[in-house]
């Protein structure tokens, strides 16, 4: 027997004021909206990084360190 609750998924909608406003908790917005700021602070700090000539690179974690780096330093190896 499972814990009450567990397996199942509960969408709530709550009001956020006295006005028309609500918040939308449904879990397909929730991944909208942590996707969009995700893009957004990537963004933003892959300029910030350019800006000041300064690498970025995303790595799929799933990649081990060494792999990654040895990667990145051929990479740059080849530009000087």
């Amino acid at each position: 027997m499972r814990p009450a609750g567990v397996g199942r998924v509960v969408v709530v909608r709550d009001r956020i004021d006295a006005g028309d406003d609500r918040l939308d908790t449904t879990p397909q917005s929730i991944q909208a909206a942590y996707l969009d700021a995700l893009a957004r602070f990537v963004g933003r700090f892959r300029s910030e990084c350019l800006s000041m000539q300064a690498d970025f690179n995303t790595v799929n974690t799933s990649m081990t360190f060494d792999k990654a780096l040895l990667e990145w330093l051929v990479q740059r190896q080849g530009r000087f």
